[in-house]
């Protein structure tokens, strides 16, 4: 399924996969091992693929995936120190522990999250690529701190995930940048990329506030749909941006973001409630609820991931070779 989603999006989805070897399964751990000493020789996902469709034989042998990194052609000296090196034990126990303490209610795998967010409905193709539709759809409407799941996956901790969007009228292939005092107001160093007649760009920004243009096919573009506004300096105007931190106080927003946020997270929890129809327990057996509207924040840190580092959805897997 993810190897399908990743072709489906090549520029918008990335997928970071993490460990989490359930104890009753006695294989499954060593096998995590084998995963992480080949991705060290760029082989995770060819290992990976390899234990799971012979995973039933580990149970027989532990050790099968030596033998699948031989046919890899993997250097099997480093390979074999590799599997001695604790730091893929202590990987694969900090990847298990980001679940175990991110307060997700039910400890299973293979457990995903999609920008954040547990995905509702049935694990397959056609749901998942609905969800990612559209979050890819929220993106390119969005901006600043209104694509609120973005930011925990930037790169650098300190900088926000900002998506720049502009929505060309006219047919035809053109040239589109962004400038701003972002990039010293540079007219051809910041590309947008286009997409169904729509042209963005993502870029990771500290907080504060920002004034840009687009220049398009060498003309200066003013953002009319940017939330404000100011004078730059030559007779007209620049567009005006606000980068706030992920839980920066409400307060901060102008009552006009305000009504915003206010109005895209309702609409975000009647399509999830939407979603929702197993039939209500009584509360002394009801098993722990998914919140669909919760975004739980895990690090990317040095986990395996396959994808664009700035594509607009991200999906986190934990999962387990057995």
């Amino acid at each position: 399924m993810i190897d399908d989603l990743l072709k489906k999006y090549p520029n918008d989805l990335r997928v970071v996969v993490k460990q989490f070897p359930l104890s009753f399964h006695k294989q499954a751990k060593k096998a995590s091992m084998y995963a992480l000493a080949a991705e060290r020789q760029g082989k995770y996902m060819e290992m990976s693929n390899k234990i799971f469709e012979n995973y039933r034989d580990l149970r027989t042998n532990e050790d099968l995936p030596r033998q699948y990194a031989q046919e890899l052609g993997l250097d099997m000296a480093k390979f074999d120190e590799d599997m001695k090196d604790p730091a893929l034990e202590a990987r694969i126990t900090k990847e298990m522990n980001q679940m175990k303490q991110s307060g997700i209610p039910r400890m299973s795998v293979p457990k995903f999250l999609i920008n954040g967010k547990e995905p509702q409905g049935s694990r397959n193709v056609e749901n998942y690529s609905s969800i990612i539709a559209l979050e890819i759809k929220h993106s390119k409407t969005r901006s600043f701190e209104q694509n609120k799941y973005l930011d925990i996956y930037s790169a650098d901790k300190n900088k926000i995930s900002v998506t720049f969007s502009y929505p060309s009228s006219t047919k035809g292939n053109h040239k589109i940048f962004l400038a701003g005092n972002f990039n010293n107001w540079s007219p051809n160093t910041t590309p947008m990329k286009e997409n169904n007649g729509n042209y963005s760009v993502t870029l990771y920004l500290e907080p504060g506030e920002y004034s840009y243009k687009f220049v398009v096919d060498g003309n200066w573009v003013v953002d009319e749909n940017a939330e404000e506004f100011n004078d730059d300096g030559f007779g007209g105007k620049n567009s005006v941006i606000h980068v706030y931190k992920k839980h920066q106080a409400i307060a901060e927003f102008s009552d006009s973001q305000k009504v915003l946020m206010k109005r895209l997270d309702t609409m975000e929890k009647t399509i999830a409630n939407l979603a929702i129809t197993s039939k209500s327990k009584p509360a002394d057996t009801q098993p722990a609820q998914v919140d669909p509207n919760k975004v739980y924040n895990i690090p990317i840190g040095d986990s395996f991931s396959k994808g664009p580092e700035d594509a607009v959805v991200t999906i986190i897997e934990w999962l387990d070779f057995q």
